[in-house]
């Protein structure tokens, strides 16, 4: 559920969202004095989603990509020495 809803979502925004969602459990949970112990439910997740934007925008998204390619065509030209294998 989470994967197919949080695009452009960063890692630290992931990790944002799922302490949100456990604090709110967690909130819940104690204004609730039956409860024995706290569960991380869907819902906490979709409230947390709704407080919590992503921060990655399409063009930071493109630039990693674009670096990404640069470093890998980079790569695949540079061809080893022998005494560069000496350090590895």
């Amino acid at each position: 559920m989470i994967a197919s809803q949080t695009e452009n979502y960063s890692g630290a925004d992931l990790e944002n969202i799922c302490r949100e969602a456990g604090m709110q459990a967690i909130r819940e949970w104690q204004t609730n004095e039956n409860e024995e112990e706290f569960l991380i439910e869907k819902r906490h997740f979709k409230a947390a989603m709704e407080n919590i934007q992503p921060s990655l925008t399409d063009d930071i998204i493109k630039h990693y990509r674009d670096q990404a390619k640069e470093v890998s065509t980079m790569r695949s030209r540079h061809k080893q020495r022998p005494e560069d294998r000496l350090y590895q």
